[in-house]
């Protein structure tokens, strides 16, 4: 009998060797004075345990596809296994107890950085020790860093009243994703802003008119990704055009012209069209290591929009009353009142000195 044999961390194989029979369960039958040599042979098989290996974005866990990974053993140098990381399953790499392996990233998703070469090892209860971070149920970590940085614009313009104080009243305006807006207009429901201004508490200059400022527009690099029905990841758009419609609100007691009879208001009734696209550097960003200097660059044509917003007061078959011109028409009246007064004033003078002039006569 062999006592103490098992080795930690490795299967145990042992054969019996009896007087030149070789094999699991040798026997030999001894009689008085034979001569009979036992041979124990034990053979060692290091015992093999899976790990799970997973791809994840560094900062919100997002689950990543795209990622060319493989495991190295150390001891040899040998790729012992490679893959493409799939969002939303984790991988399974076979390994052997006591042993110390690299978990390689060969290349990134687009837009995030190449993660260093991380070491991990298993002990002989399956526990991983692991050079990043692993979940609470020992699944393997590969965390990539996202490099490229968000970015928002800013929309401004101005609100005039004509021959009104705008101070009394609060326009509004809204900023909608074309298509929804669109949709709304044929009968839908009304879509969320993405965007607004308004006249309230605004400083207003000594024309009159107020400065607009709108709420940023912001946008993400997860705004390039794209997923399937599943929710899987499956791939980074290298660019994305938005359209927007810019439009002030109108109340519901205006008709379609923009006049509202309760306040006599002619609204402002024409539509904005804004164009953004966002896009990111994808070249400079795989060449990047824990580095976030790669920004999401937006371009538009703002600079071609007028976001001068205009109303007028209107009578009531909606014509726009332009109270200036009043203004003028009744001091040019007066005006034409004064020179005839002077007139009859000069000739009732002449008038007179003729009369004087006949008396002295």
């Amino acid at each position: 009998t062999e006592t103490n044999a098992a080795k930690t961390g490795y299967a145990l194989t042992t054969t019996y060797k009896v007087s030149g029979d070789e094999s699991d369960d040798a026997t030999a039958t001894l009689e008085k004075g034979d001569d009979v040599t036992i041979e124990l042979i034990n053979a060692y098989t290091s015992k093999e345990v899976t790990v799970k290996i997973q791809k994840a974005d560094l900062d919100d866990g997002t689950e990543l596809t795209g990622c060319e990974m493989e495991v190295i053993d150390n001891d040899s140098g040998e790729v012992i296994d490679k893959w493409s990381s799939v969002s939303g399953t984790a991988h399974d790499v076979t390994v052997e107890f006591g042993k110390s392996y690299t978990l390689r990233e060969v290349t990134a998703p687009l837009g995030y950085a190449l993660t260093t070469d991380k070491v991990f090892s298993v002990d002989e209860d399956g526990n991983v020790t692991y050079d990043g971070n692993l979940t609470s149920d020992g699944v393997i970590l590969c965390e990539d860093k996202l490099l490229v940085s968000d970015a928002k614009i800013g929309l401004t313009g101005t609100k005039k009243l004509k021959d009104g104080d705008i101070s009394k009243y609060n326009f509004t305006f809204s900023v909608y994703d074309k298509d929804e807006y669109d949709a709304y207009k044929a009968g839908g429901d009304k879509p969320k802003a993405v965007s607004t201004a308004t006249t309230q508490d605004a400083k207003t200059n000594k024309n009159g008119v107020v400065a607009l400022d709108f709420s940023n527009i912001k946008y993400e690099f997860d705004d390039l990704k794209v997923y399937d029905d599943a929710g899987n990841l499956t791939k980074i758009l290298d660019s994305k055009t938005y359209e927007y419609v810019i439009v002030e609100d109108i109340p519901e007691t205006a008709d379609k012209k923009g006049y509202d009879k309760e306040s006599g208001i002619k609204y402002d009734t024409a539509k904005r069209i804004l164009k953004v696209t966002i896009s990111y550097d994808a070249e400079k960003a795989a060449k990047l290591v824990d580095k976030t200097d790669v920004k999401l660059s937006v371009t538009s044509n703002i600079s071609k929009i007028n976001l001068d917003f205009t109303n007028s007061y209107t009578d009531k078959k909606g014509a726009v009353i332009n109270k200036s011109a009043e203004t003028g028409d009744t001091n040019l009246m007066l005006i034409c009142i004064g020179l005839m007064l002077m007139s009859m004033l000069v000739i009732a003078l002449m008038a007179l000195r003729r009369v004087v002039t006949g008396r002295e006569r």
